[in-house]
């Protein structure tokens, strides 16, 4: 998936549904929409790569992932 592929899923969908365990939002995102992994029950790490320069943080991005272990910024 390109990076402006990955950046319209962020800003146009919500990932919940989907199960995953681990996001790594890249640099080029800029923008992450309200309840965006919210209520994704299997999702444990969630990391924005180093240099990402967010617009715009939804309202409860992480509501309901009660199994997050990791929210990080890689450096």
């Amino acid at each position: 998936m390109k990076d402006e592929d990955i950046e319209r899923w962020f800003i146009e969908e919500e990932v919940s549904a989907f199960g995953i365990e681990t996001i790594i939002v890249p640099e080029s995102v800029q923008r992450i929409e309200d309840y965006a992994f919210a209520s994704n029950e299997q999702l444990r790490n969630l990391s924005f790569n180093q240099g990402i320069n967010l617009s715009y943080i939804g309202n409860k991005i992480i509501s309901g992932c009660n199994n997050l272990e990791k929210f990080e910024i890689l450096t």
